[in-house]
């Protein structure tokens, strides 16, 4: 949990900060309102729904937020950290924060680095560990995933937002070996030099 908390810490107080300036605003636009129309409020009663929109709220939003996004955190840190995925921090992949451009949404993990010189992601989304070549998808063609679909099957390759990416179940696939993972890994990247599909 400290790693997390660490790693989203300014994300963490700037939600809060301006979920605390949303709530409160839409309470003083009611009280407002209600003003105008001649209902006005004790000041007790107005304090302590301030209080509770301004901080009591945000608070409960954003702890929720928190422990859902750490409990994804978990599982794909435990992914990552399983053998044989585990063998590509010793192979040249680094751990990266993802959403490292947003403000909103929290980082979680992921690993960047090069195979057979070629820049590869690994991320981790709903059980599935996706490989991810960072090909330029202007130059990717529809015969290019029939290729690669015919290769490694039609539910293994898929469009990503980042390139080409090559998925495992977690769950349902086990490798056994980083060499099993390697010969995919090489056969993969592979494809794209043969293909002339450069990042």
């Amino acid at each position: 949990m400290k790693e997390f908390i660490a790693l989203n810490k300014q994300k963490i107080i700037f939600g809060l900060r301006w979920s605390s300036i949303i709530f409160t605003t839409i309470v003083l636009i009611a009280f407002a309102w209600g003003k105008f129309n001649g209902q006005v409020p004790t000041i007790e009663l107005f304090v302590s729904i301030l209080l509770v929109a301004g901080i009591v709220f945000p608070l409960f939003i954003i702890t929720l937020g928190v422990l859902q996004d750490y409990s994804e955190y978990k599982r794909i840190d435990k992914i990552l950290n399983t053998y044989p995925y585990s063998d590509l921090v010793n192979n040249g992949f680094k751990r990266i924060p993802t959403n490292q451009n947003s403000k909103w949404m929290l980082s979680k993990v992921m690993l960047r680095g090069h195979f057979n010189s070629y820049p590869v992601d690994c991320e981790v989304e709903n059980g599935i560990l996706k490989i991810i070549a960072l090909v330029n998808r202007d130059n990717f063609k529809k015969e290019h995933m029939e290729k690669l679909k015919k290769d490694f099957g039609s539910k293994k390759v898929a469009y990503d937002s980042l390139g080409i990416a090559m998925g495992y179940n977690v769950k349902k696939e086990r490798l056994t070996a980083f060499e099993q993972l390697k010969g995919d890994l090489d056969k993969f990247v592979q494809f794209f030099k043969k293909e002339g599909l450069e990042p």
